[in-house]
């Protein structure tokens, strides 16, 4: 039950975030790098709301 409700959560979020995508060169790597940036919906409502990070490193889209 505890499983079927995290899902959901994580799903019910997913669709009503905003998604930005943007590529960095690295010169190091010699590569690109492409961000992908999801922001909830209140993001630009007020700047007194705190969210948190998630970092996902070689995550796949």
């Amino acid at each position: 039950m505890r499983l079927v409700l995290v899902l959901m959560f994580f799903f019910s979020t997913a669709v009503f975030a905003q998604t930005d995508k943007t590529v960095i060169h690295s010169e190091i790597l010699n590569d690109d790098i492409n961000l992908q940036i999801h922001l909830p919906d209140t993001y630009a409502h007020s700047n007194d709301f705190n969210y948190p990070v998630l970092i996902v490193l070689d995550g796949s889209t």
